[in-house]
């Protein structure tokens, strides 16, 4: 039987056709929460709009977008962003990756041998393998589908390989497989973890964390800013654990819980759902029962669709405009037309490799180029979620005099 949904004041969330049938279930109807769309760049692989629903039969909440697992591991063979240093959360060596470092592997610790063979998927620049060998554990391999972040796991003597079917040509077996934050980025659930269970020893261990949706209300940080093209699912409690209880892989849970961790956003946290299993056979059942926090979902895009306001801008009254950051929430703004009516003059960003592009129409700037315009007539836009603060103090201490608007928070203030 299908669940009930609450509705909207003004709109009931409609039952739609899925054009990606639900990747736990496999259910073909959903009920569409919203309707997100980007600015498209020239060499886009992935498409620039889709709708978030909710499983007409599970709850599961994911993006129904048009696209392949071939093509989505392509996107992220190319990606260079979690190579560099300064991108936090993708194994690097940062506070909070040794943090989480920390609380992974004390919950890894009693179940590890010294000899046991260990693979992260989707290692990122490695951390935390790195973290385990200084720990005792020098059996690491990772998984990484970025050429990038591969080069910088060669650096550290790190075995890599580009995805997991290379790993089982060549025969790869392993007493323990990580999955830290990566369900969240993949289009054939149930594949994905038919693979994994394929590269296991018997009675091996998987541990996976994501980030947890049914919080995404509380941490709210610019409206629909979870919904990113990349994070194509989004889980709740319930719906990892069915995930781990796929029929054709099933795993037997150990442990399952909720962490929280401080975020990149000033006065914001981070909070997810962490999971132990066994390669054992299963010991319970998936259920198909409602899930309980299907409505969070909900309530976060109700918040979203009111925080979607940008009245603000036309306080702005600089003869030169400036938006720094281009990520996702600055694209969906663009696509929007929030800025159609401002003398936006170009885009501010610290990625050299971007520097001297265009987006949009809009040329790249570096920070330097600011200094260009006379600074009592511009306006800096700060469209970057994560580094609003971190940018703000950049302008203020390279001595901008200008206007600068944090279009999260709504006001224009001057330096």
């Amino acid at each position: 039987m299908s669940p009930t949904l609450r509705t909207t004041d003004a709109t009931p969330h409609s039952l739609v056709p899925l054009v990606r049938h639900c990747p736990l279930c496999q259910c073909a109807m959903g009920y569409s929460l919203v309707r997100i769309e980007f600015e498209p760049a020239v060499d886009d692989l992935l498409p620039n709009d889709f709708s978030v629903v909710l499983c007409a039969h599970c709850q599961f909440c994911f993006d129904d977008i048009s696209v392949s697992q071939p093509l989505i591991d392509q996107y992220y063979q190319g990606l260079e962003k979690y190579a560099h240093a300064q991108t936090g959360g993708s194994g690097g060596s940062e506070p909070i990756d040794l943090k989480r470092w920390e609380r992974i592997t004390s919950l890894l610790s009693p179940y590890l041998k010294p000899s046991s063979r260990i693979l992260d998927l989707g290692s990122g620049k490695g951390g935390l393998l790195r973290t385990l060998r200084q720990l005792g554990y020098p059996h690491v391999v990772a998984v990484e589908p970025s050429a990038s972040c591969r080069a910088v796991l060669a650096q550290q003597d790190i075995p890599a390989y580009a995805d997991m079917e290379d790993a089982l040509a060549h025969g790869e077996q392993f007493d323990c497989i990580l999955c830290c934050q990566v369900l969240e980025h993949i289009y054939d659930l149930a594949g994905f973890m038919q693979k994994m269970k394929s590269l296991c020893r018997p009675g091996a261990l998987l541990y996976a964390d994501v980030p947890d949706a049914s919080c995404y209300v509380l941490n709210s940080v610019a409206a629909y800013y979870y919904f990113d093209r990349e994070h194509i699912n989004h889980f709740t409690q319930a719906s990892l654990q069915r995930l781990c209880a796929i029929p054709q892989s099933a795993w037997s849970l150990l442990s399952f819980a909720h962490y929280e961790e401080t975020a990149i956003a000033e006065g914001k946290k981070n909070h997810g759902l962490s999971i132990l299993c066994s390669a054992a056979p299963l010991l319970s059942p998936a259920t198909h029962a409602d899930d309980p926090d299907a409505g969070s979902l909900i309530d976060y895009c109700q918040h979203s669709s009111q925080a979607d306001d940008y009245s603000a801008l036309s306080d702005i009254r600089a003869e030169a405009v400036f938006l720094w950051g281009l990520g996702y929430y600055v694209r969906r703004l663009l696509r929007k037309g929030v800025f159609k009516h401002l003398p936006v003059k170009g885009i501010i960003d610290r990625d050299k490799g971007d520097q001297g592009r265009t987006f949009a129409g809009l040329p790249i700037y570096s920070q330097t180029f600011l200094s260009t315009y006379p600074q009592s007539q511009s306006c800096v836009i700060i469209t970057s979620v994560l580094y609003a603060d971190a940018i703000r103090h950049s302008l203020l201490s390279s001595g901008y005099t200008g206007a600068i608007l944090d279009i999260t928070k709504g006001s224009v203030h001057h330096a």
